[in-house]
């Protein structure tokens, strides 16, 4: 009889640990973070270039928009981010001088 109270307790004692708490009442936590790194850039022939400057990193997911751009030596970083899914997406535009002749 004892060991029948001792587990129905046990089992109430979790029962009302478990039923105090809603969605509501859990505590959203404002966390940000750091990214920091170095991109390299290769030309078509697979060799490294000297200037890993203006690549664009996004953040996409981030609201409002979270971006920044490489150095020379393409190092980069984005402090504040809050937590939250993102994806980190990058480009790197290439201005093309088209010369036309007529001949």
């Amino acid at each position: 009889m004892m060991k029948i109270l001792n587990q129905t307790g046990t089992i109430l004692i979790v029962l009302i640990l478990f039923s105090g708490c809603d969605k509501n009442d859990v505590e959203k936590f404002n966390l940000k973070g750091t990214i920091k790194g170095t991109i390299s850039t290769c030309n078509e022939f697979g060799r490294e270039i000297d200037d890993n400057n203006g690549i664009y990193l996004v953040l996409e997911g981030s609201e409002p928009l979270i971006y920044t751009m490489t150095d020379r030596e393409g190092k980069f970083e984005i402090q504040d981010i809050p937590t939250a899914p993102m994806t980190l997406s990058y480009q790197k535009r290439v201005m093309a001088l088209i010369v036309y002749r007529e001949q």
